[in-house]
């Protein structure tokens, strides 16, 4: 449930008529909290979530995760002093975000990894926009952006098993099937820790454009869910993705024609 704040009126003189104490909604990370009406507040602690909500913020912590890990590849091998700047700020957000996820997934009962990424069941990108997982019921196998990524095997073989015969297409290597959409697959990852200098500021600001567009068609994807996002903490945490990240894609396009 949302936390609801509520902070004591001024001290009144006695005799006075005392005055409903004002009602507080936190903010989503580094945001402000706001005032709310009583009824806001009732309805507030009403709010509920569905299926789509869980997968979606159970996802975006995976999502999250691979931003932080090539964030700390970015202190060590990066050149360029505005491109740093930035990833120290993404990851410090990205970080605040995924604490709130997982906040958020603990007070309704809800476990902070989705099943389907932990338990070898693999989702091909050509599942994308299943209703029933928020849009991402293609994500991978594997519950960590740090984790070996050798279980996409089945989606290459199931992809190109048709036959082994003249014309048949090249099988396709696993480590170049990302986790999920708006990721970056494992030899892409691998390429970005090879990368040092220019060459790795430019990798870095190309895979976090596509990763934060990743984060926003997400967003997308469970806005099409019905009864999606009726949260409301949940809700000012969408509106905050959306802006967050919009920004930074402007920012990393700057700094991409700079180079």
């Amino acid at each position: 449930m949302v936390r609801i704040l509520l902070l004591s009126a001024a001290v009144m003189a006695p005799g006075a008529h005392s005055e409903a104490a004002p009602i507080f909604q936190p903010g989503a990370p580094g945001e402000p909290s706001r005032e709310i009406s009583a009824d806001a507040a009732v309805a507030l602690s009403r709010s509920g979530f569905v299926p789509a909500d869980v997968v979606f913020m159970q996802h975006m912590i995976v999502h999250h995760a691979q931003a932080v890990e090539m964030v700390a590849l970015l202190e060590t091998r990066g050149a360029h002093a505005g491109v740093r700047r930035l990833g120290e700020r993404i990851a410090a957000n990205q970080l605040a975000e995924m604490d709130m996820m997982r906040s958020w997934l603990e007070q309704r009962g809800q476990p902070p990894e989705d099943a389907h990424l932990s338990h070898g069941g693999h989702h091909g990108a050509s599942h994308h926009g299943h209703n029933d997982h928020a849009g991402h019921q293609d994500h991978g196998s594997h519950h960590t952006a740090h984790a070996p990524h050798s279980g996409h095997g089945d989606h290459a073989q199931h992809a190109h098993h048709a036959g082994h015969g003249h014309g048949a297409p090249a099988p396709v290597d696993p480590a170049d099937i990302p986790v999920m959409p708006g990721m970056l697959s494992p030899n892409q990852m691998a390429a970005l820790a090879r990368a040092d200098g220019a060459e790795f500021d430019r990798l870095f600001l190309e895979g976090m454009i596509i990763h934060h567009q990743g984060a926003l068609d997400m967003v997308d994807d469970l806005a099409r869910q019905p009864g999606s996002g009726e949260d409301l903490q949940l809700s000012d945490f969408l509106s905050h993705v959306v802006s967050d990240q919009t920004a930074e894609i402007l920012r990393m396009q700057s700094l991409l024609s700079e180079l």
